[in-house]
């Protein structure tokens, strides 16, 4: 029998969806790193290690094979099938066009499950991250928006609701991180099916997955990982908005933060003590930085 080049495809997914459900208690990005490396998640399951020379990567793969389940593909096939039929599509590690931004992150997943679509300008995202200052969040991705920039943030609080909010009405594009699976019930239902038709909602767990701890910090890894660079709006010490710079820049990606911010508060002088970060005076002038810095990206050749 000959499959198809749909079949192919399909099996190919569904062998990514089956190595990371046996990753159990190790961190996701172990198999990611994987797949990566190996190119070929069923030759991979079928024991060909032959592209694997990182010790580390061979020790994981040799944990990982022996506890795929018998019907771990069969599953999966299943779950992308049911997906699909609801209008949500996958993208598989090494299969499917990976999101560039998020493939510089150190931890990024081995899949996401996307209703709507995700397009190539999305290179030039922004991630808006904050806690309490709705107002100026809106006002930011309202002008981030209209500067023809896409907007991603999670969906979970207000503020959250805010930013896609004032995105959308400015005409712009933006990208949701859901804070559970895909298909879970989640708050906003009536925004997100707006978002999913101008953008995308995005989520790099298990479709029926309830919010839990694990979720959320999932939430603000793909927040960070989607964007190629962060604003912060505001944010407490010890708070999502100092996670997520320090995120950020740890993946080499650039901060902005309002000047109050890094001169009144001791973790954000902190964070940006080594470089990475930009104090900004107000919406027009974070607008202008940023579309300078994401100018000098795209004509540097690495």
């Amino acid at each position: 029998m000959t499959l198809t080049p749909l079949d192919a495809h399909l099996d190919e997914q569904a062998a990514v969806l089956a190595l990371a459900d046996a990753g159990g208690p190790r961190p996701a990005h172990h198999t990611a790193r994987l797949l990566l490396t190996r190119g070929a998640a069923q030759r991979l399951l079928h024991g060909d290690l032959s592209d694997l020379d990182d010790e580390a990567d061979r020790e994981h793969a040799v944990w990982l094979l022996p506890r795929v389940e018998a019907d771990g593909i069969d599953r999966a096939r299943r779950r992308i099938t049911a997906a699909r039929e609801a209008g949500i599509g996958l993208i598989a590690l090494g299969v499917d066009h990976y999101p560039g931004n998020l493939a510089w992150a150190n931890n990024h997943p081995a899949f996401l499950w996307v209703r709507g679509h995700l397009d190539t300008s999305d290179y030039r995202t922004v991630a808006v991250v904050g806690e309490h200052d709705v107002i100026h969040a809106a006002e930011a991705a309202t002008a981030l928006a209209q500067a023809g920039l896409t907007i991603v943030a999670g969906l979970r609080t207000d503020l959250d609701a805010a930013i896609h909010h004032a995105a959308l009405q400015a005409g712009g594009r933006t990208l949701a991180v859901l804070p559970g699976g895909i298909t879970a019930p989640a708050p906003h239902a009536a925004l997100a099916a707006q978002i999913a038709e101008r953008g995308a909602l995005v989520c790099p767990s298990w479709p029926d997955l309830a919010p839990d701890a694990a979720t959320l910090y999932q939430q603000s890894v793909m927040t960070c990982g989607l964007a190629a660079t962060t604003y912060i709006t505001d944010g407490i010490s010890g708070g999502r908005a100092q996670f997520c710079t320090r995120m950020s820049l740890n993946t080499g990606k650039h901060v902005f933060v309002p000047a109050h911010l890094h001169r009144d508060l001791p973790w954000v002088a902190r964070a940006g003590f080594r470089g990475g970060m930009t104090s900004i005076t107000g919406t027009a002038d974070l607008t202008a930085q940023v579309l300078h810095l994401l100018h000098l990206s795209a004509i540097t050749v690495f």
